[in-house]
Parts: structure tokens; C-alpha cells; sequence
């Protein structure tokens, strides 16, 4: 090796070791104020460190109480939903008892007025028992005028021991099937009483029942037969006259007459267990209408 070549790598060699040193040195350097550096951070690390674990325990304490205040929310929740659950089940029961008491109002009226209305039939009906029995002018009329056709008719009549207090229905029949031209005769048979002043006077025409000359009321010799246990107006007929030229007609239109006009009657016919008397007398001449008024019915 040439001397310049030498000295060239001396040259460099004495620089990289003069490097070395210098890097130990700096190394040395770092190393010392990584071990200053160190000790003088510890107090600081210490002032964060408890900082830190101040701002911890901070936390730490509010999530406590946020857990706790949380725990609590929820008890009074629950609370809260027994609470509406019980108040809903009293709801329920409050509203089933209402609707309970309702239905049993609603029931309690409905007897009441059922009551009432029974009450009320009862009373129209003991009232129309206790009324006396009568014919209005009207009713008079529209019989009268219905049974005309048939002037002439024969007809008997058969009344209860005693009519109820203030009936005049008989006397007022008795007057419309005059109007009408019809005849009354005695019953030939059973117990018999005479006619009496009222009944006659409905029964003969006025000029009739007075005499010639005379100035005094004459009582037609007729018989009115007497027989208890019937109930309301029957129009009776013998099983004869079912055979005779007219048969029943003049029995029909009688019981026809008497419902147009608001009376309530039955057609019947007569026999010897219906009537508790003895048979009437065979059919020997035109047909006799028997009329028998029972007890009101």
C-alpha cells in the first residue's frame, strides 16, 4: 500500500473512532437524563397519578349512585305498575259491581212496572166486577137495529136469584128487543117469579099497557124463570129447533148483535144438565129464543 493510501485510512479511521467516542459520550449524556428526567417527572406522575385516581373514584362514586338512583327508579316502577294493576283490577271490579247493580235496577223497574201492570189489570178488572152491568143508548140502538128482520120473534127470559147492585142490563135488554119488534113470553118451566113494574114497562109497547079508558099502568101477565149458575148472557136453543123453518137464525143474529155491540154472549143449547131444571116441553109451535143472564163473568 502506497503511503497517501495509508494515511488516507488512518485519517479516516482516527475520525470514526473520534465518532465513537462521541457517540458514547452522548450516549452517556442520554443516559443520565433519561435517569434526571425520570426523577424529576416522579412528583408530577404522582400529582396525575392522584388526580387520576381522584376523577376515578369521582366516577366511580356517581355511577354508584347513578346504579343506586337507578335501582330506585325501577323499584318505583314496579311499584307503580302494582300500584295501576290494582287500580285496574279495583276498576274492574268497581265496573263489574256497576254493571251488576245497573242489571239489577234495570230488573228491580222491570218487576215494578211488571207489578204496576198487573196492579192495573187487577184494578180494571175488579173495577169492571164491581160495575154494574148495563146497555147505552147506543148499544140499545145497534141491537135493535140488528134484530129487526126477525119482528116478532119469541123470546123467554131466565135471570140469577139476584142481579148484581145497579144492573139494569136485563131491563135495557128487555127494551132493545122490543124496539126490535120482539115478543116476550113466561118460561114454561122451572122456578118462576112474575114480572116486575120495570121489567114490563121495557117489555110491552106504552099504548099497550094502559087499558081503554083507564088511567093506570096494566102488568102484562108474564113469568121470568129464575136460575143460578150461569155466568154472563147465553142465547140458548132446543135441539128441536135446530128442525124448524127458521132453524137457529133468530139465535144467531141475537149472539151477532150483542158482540157488534160491545157484549160479550154465548149460544148454546139447552139440556137438562146445563140448565138444572126439567127438560122444556117438546117443539110444538114457532121457535122460542131463550135468553138466560148468569153472574158477571
Amino acid at each position: 500500500m502506497d503511503a497517501s493510501a495509508l494515511a488516507n485510512a488512518e485519517s479516516w479511521l482516527t475520525l470514526l473512532n473520534g465518532a465513537k467516542l462521541v457517540a458514547a459520550f452522548l450516549v452517556a449524556i442520554g443516559v443520565a437524563i433519561e435517569f434526571g428526567a425520570d426523577f424529576a417527572a416522579r412528583p408530577y406522575e404522582k400529582v396525575v397519578k392522584d388526580a387520576k385516581d381522584l376523577q376515578l373514584k369521582s366516577l366511580e362514586n356517581e355511577a354508584s349512585s347513578a346504579k343506586a338512583a337507578l335501582v330506585d327508579a325501577q323499584e318505583k316502577i314496579v311499584s307503580a305498575g302494582l300500584k295501576i294493576a290494582d287500580a285496574e283490577r279495583h276498576t274492574g271490579e268497581a265496573k263489574a259491581e256497576a254493571a251488576q247493580s245497573l242489571e239489577r235496577a234495570t230488573d228491580a223497574q222491570s218487576k215494578i212496572a211488571e207489578a204496576n201492570e198487573r196492579t192495573a189489570k187487577t184494578e180494571l178488572e175488579l173495577a169492571k166486577f164491581k160495575a154494574a152491568r148495563v146497555l147505552t143508548g147506543e148499544q140499545r140502538a145497534s141491537i135493535s137495529k140488528a134484530l129487526h128482520s126477525f119482528s116478532g120473534q119469541k123470546y123467554d127470559l131466565i135471570l140469577p136469584r139476584m142481579m148484581e147492585p145497579g144492573s139494569t142490563l136485563h131491563t135495557q135488554l128487555i127494551f132493545a128487543l122490543q124496539q126490535a119488534g120482539w115478543k116476550l113470553q113466561s118460561v114454561q118451566t122451572g122456578p118462576r117469579r112474575k114480572i116486575t113494574i120495570a121489567e114490563a114497562i121495557g117489555a110491552v109497547e106504552i099504548p099497550s099497557v094502559r087499558a081503554e079508558g083507564a088511567s093506570k099502568f096494566v102488568m102484562p101477565d108474564i113469568e121470568i124463570g129464575i136460575s143460578d149458575g150461569w155466568i154472563g148472557i147465553n142465547v140458548c136453543f132446543e135441539l128441536g129447533d135446530v128442525m124448524a123453518p127458521q132453524g137457529i137464525e133468530p139465535h144467531d143474529a141475537l149472539v151477532k148483535a150483542l158482540r157488534e155491540a160491545g157484549v160479550d154472549a154465548n149460544l148454546q143449547s139447552l139440556s137438562e144438565e146445563k140448565l138444572g131444571l126439567r127438560s122444556f116441553p117438546p117443539k110444538t109451535g114457532p121457535t122460542v129464543v131463550h135468553i138466560i143472564i148468569g153472574s158477571k163473568n
